[in-house]
């Protein structure tokens, strides 16, 4: 009988013509494979191997076939960035932290949690930083052979250890051995700032050469820092505008520099807060200084209804600017107020909005507020030019009010703020290199340019408290206008 072929892919490769075959032979594949029948086997069941065996043998294949050993295939993995061992690494670190075998191994073995947490760098970094150089100090080393005691040591010279040290550390002392607060006394915020002045630096800041010359009798001279300390510090530089944009152009000038000093990579230039709020005062009176005639909504109204000194359209003195500004800023909303009360019948004379005022809640104050701004939001683009010169006035000044409050009660966050308005008006006036600031603070600020923490840096160091209450912030380099003062006075 002919033979027949099953439609199956098994039966197809094997041939059916004699049942017994597949039975008692080794059936033949198409392609000359021997594949065995029913009941055979190849070879003994591989045993199980117990957990040291596996890894005794996958220890042996590390050094045996791949030359690695165990550390040296854990650093091979973490260098690689492709898609499949980065999987590889995330189960690796899932393991590494959770499992209760390696972290019972950590508990019952302090030297290797310690140097776990060296490596993760655990806890507050401004405080481990300073513990790490009062080590390096005299009175603190810790392999240094002294016969001095504690009571021996002089408080003047411990006092300036730490302060000089470790002054995180001197600012939580100082916090704790301080008197307490009473209850209603103004609270102290969470740090008092510790500045140490330099010494006077004979170069001015007119050209590239002067700045370096600067930042080289700073960092080196006074600072007295070694050529490694450039390599991974960072250190944040605040100025003006022109001081800003000259350390810029020197770092594109030597980005292709070796040395770690030469290529101020290790500089990063700041836009200092004082200097903004001036500039930004002064862009306000360029832009509603006005002149003589009716007129009500310029800034020299303004100066002639109240009798201001010391404020022309080239110079002004910037402590009476800034005083007619918030004045004419406050003025345009009670105005706005009055305009409103009067309008609900409630009157419109100083005694009887001042009863009004203090009978209201904070709720119905709120409220009233919401009002002025609605009213300022549908007079933006009113066809009463004098009207809408008064709103755009009012919509200027509340960035300035917005920069002054949060830099009086150190809230980073509002002056985050007010920098994102500060990019547009500084454009919109004209003023593109303050523009370019801002907006070169904010990619520092908003981006991944720079790192949370550096971001927090940035603003952080920005001001400057001296007195430790939550009202008493100012700009950095304001006080640096203060030392020169003292210095120029003396």
């Amino acid at each position: 009988m002919a033979s027949e072929r099953s439609s199956s892919p098994l039966s197809s490769a094997i041939s059916m013509s004699d049942p017994s075959e597949t039975l008692d032979q080794p059936m033949q594949a198409e392609y000359g494979q021997s594949i065995p029948p029913l009941g055979w086997t190849t070879g003994k069941h591989r045993e199980r191997l117990s957990p040291s065996e596996k890894l005794k043998k996958a220890s042996n294949y590390l050094r045996n076939e791949l030359n690695l050993s165990p550390a040296e295939y854990i650093r091979l993995l973490f260098s690689q960035d492709d898609k499949g061992n980065r999987i590889r690494q995330k189960h690796f670190i899932e393991a590494a932290y959770t499992s209760p075998e390696i972290l019972q191994y950590l508990q019952a073995h302090p030297a290797a949690r310690v140097e776990t947490l060296n490596a993760l760098e655990w806890g507050v970094p401004e405080l481990r930083k300073d513990i790490a150089m009062l080590a390096e100090s005299e009175l603190f080393g810790k392999y240094r052979v002294s016969d001095k005691d504690i009571a021996s040591i002089e408080n003047a010279a411990l006092s300036a250890t730490v302060a000089d040290k470790a002054p995180h550390i001197s600012q939580l002392l100082h916090a704790i051995s301080g008197p307490s607060r009473s209850p209603g006394s103004p609270s102290r915020s969470s740090r008092i700032t510790v500045h140490h002045p330099l010494n006077m630096i004979p170069h001015d800041e007119s050209t590239n050469s002067s700045n370096l010359a600067v930042l080289d009798n700073i960092f080196r001279r006074q600072y007295r820092r070694d050529e490694s300390s450039f390599v991974n510090r960072l250190s944040l530089v605040y100025g003006d505008q022109k001081t800003t944009q000259r350390i810029r152009t020197i770092k594109y000038r030597r980005e292709r520099s070796m040395g770690p000093y030469d290529s101020l990579r290790w500089v990063l230039p700041i836009p200092a807060l004082f200097h903004l709020k001036m500039n930004y005062l002064y862009m306000i009176s360029r832009s509603h200084f006005g002149s003589g005639g009716s007129d009500q909504s310029t800034l020299y109204h303004a100066i002639n209804f109240w009798q201001r000194k010391k404020i022309s359209r080239e110079a002004s003195d910037f402590f009476a600017l800034e005083e007619l500004v918030v004045h004419s800023y406050q003025a345009r909303i009670c105005a706005i107020f009055r305009r409103l009360l009067d309008t609900l019948g409630l009157g419109n004379d100083a005694d009887t909005i001042g009863d009004i005022i203090q009978s209201l809640d904070s709720t119905a104050v709120t409220k009233l507020l919401h009002e002025v701004r609605q009213f300022i939001v549908a007079n933006r683009y009113t066809g009463d030019e004098e009207l809408q010169n008064h709103i755009r006035f009012i919509e200027l000044a509340e960035v300035y009010q917005l920069l002054k409050y949060a830099i009086k009660y150190g809230d980073i966050g509002l002056i985050r703020r007010a920098i994102d308005r500060c990019c547009i008006f500084f454009n919109g006036s004209g003023q593109h290199k303050y523009a370019f600031e801002m907006l070169y603070l904010q990619r520092l600020l908003s981006t991944s340019a720079a790192t949370p923490t550096l971001q927090r840096a940035i603003l952080s160091n920005s001001l400057v408290n001296f007195e430790g209450l939550s009202d008493s912030w100012f700009e950095t380099d304001r006080m640096i206008e203060f030392h020169n003062g003292d210095m120029k006075t003396k």
